[in-house]
């Protein structure tokens, strides 16, 4: 792997367009969940009355922007499109201060999260309670001409948070058909479909017939959910390496793509019948919300750079460590992971 200030120069001539959510995250620590519920349930008996003693914040957050500040600090270039308000234009702008990015925000109702981070010591769990605002109702329509010029002249388009986006399919279509640039590749992340199982079957039939879609990442929950739609094996919920490895490599043989899986314990990246699989480093996570964007992130610009398959699932396994330990879910910089890596030894 190359030094810090090579990789940094290198990141710096990629520019990567991320769509479409944003929201306003408040994140909610939950250190015990049985006493959590307890102390809720006995201040409903009389009426209400507050809980103290939880630690929270609040965070300007989402799938894209969390993608988009990993690419940002990373030294990649951000071409970011975000549903917002003048609010969110302010909080965004703040976060991507550089002449080679660019925000663009498109006028709407932002998303609003509480996400309880569940750390028990046999039970940790990041569930989120959403409203998605007017994402649901995106479809690539409200972008004029020059947005999609420019979109289409980046190194790699993304589209992040299909879920919530009702006409998401269409989205697809309309952004990743759009492509100029011969080398850009063209990413999705679905965000737990789960609640959205009826548009699945339009979506493979999308990836498996028009071919527009290059990337498909997938954390353990939606490597599941698509192993059943294709008729793959159960992936196990008491899933091991091997079983990322296999539902990996499977997935990517029945949909013709590239599929990268992040999870918990372990990363895969397979594509043309071939596969990689690397265990993930070992941490004391301070949150769990956000790493499948940052691994994202930083995987695609190691894609781009041309890293080795194993050096770039480690740099992106680095950096979703060092993030989710970080007390205050700081993105690590480049010389971080390097030496975070080293320390462990692995390359």
């Amino acid at each position: 792997m190359n030094s810090s200030s090579e990789i940094n120069k290198t990141f710096k001539e990629f520019t990567v367009s991320i769509m479409p959510d944003v929201f306003i995250d408040r994140f909610l620590k939950i250190e015990s969940l049985e006493k959590f519920t307890s102390e809720i349930y006995e201040k409903s008996k009389v009426g209400g009355g507050s809980i103290r003693g939880y630690r929270q914040r609040d965070i300007i957050g989402g799938n894209a922007i969390n993608f988009a500040k990993t690419i940002f600090k990373l030294g990649g270039n951000v071409n970011l499109f975000v549903i917002g308000n003048e609010f969110i234009k302010r909080e965004t702008e703040s976060l991507f201060r550089s002449e080679k990015s660019n925000i663009n925000i498109i006028e709407g109702r932002p998303g609003y999260t509480t996400a309880l981070e569940i750390q028990n010591k046999n039970n940790k769990a990041n569930i989120m309670f959403s409203d998605v605002g007017d994402l649901k109702k995106f479809n690539g329509d409200e972008l004029d001409n020059e947005e999609l010029e420019n979109i289409a002249e980046s190194n790699a388009s993304v589209i992040v948070n299909w879920s919530s986006i009702n006409e998401g399919n269409k989205l697809i279509k309309r952004i990743f058909s759009n492509s100029k640039n011969a080398n850009s590749v063209n990413f999705l992340d679905l965000a737990d479909p789960k609640s959205v199982t009826s548009r699945i079957p339009e979506l493979i039939t999308i990836i498996k017939k028009q071919k527009i879609v290059d990337i498909l990442s997938v954390n353990e929950n939606e490597l599941r959910i698509l192993s059943e739609h294709v008729g793959i094996s159960n992936f196990p919920i008491d899933y091991k390496l091997s079983d990322i490895e296999y539902n990996t490599l499977e997935l990517s043989k029945e949909l013709g793509i590239q599929i990268e899986s992040h999870t918990p314990i372990g990363a895969s990246t397979a594509s043309e019948n071939e596969v990689y699989c690397c265990k993930a480093f070992e941490v004391n996570p301070n949150s769990l919300t956000g790493a499948g964007d940052v691994w994202n992130a930083a995987n695609l610009l190691s894609m781009l750079s041309k890293f080795s398959i194993k050096d770039r699932i480690y740099f992106a396994n680095a950096c979703a460590a060092l993030y989710i330990s970080n007390i205050d879910s700081e993105i690590p910089s480049i010389g971080k992971i390097l030496e975070y890596i080293e320390s462990k030894k692995t390359i």
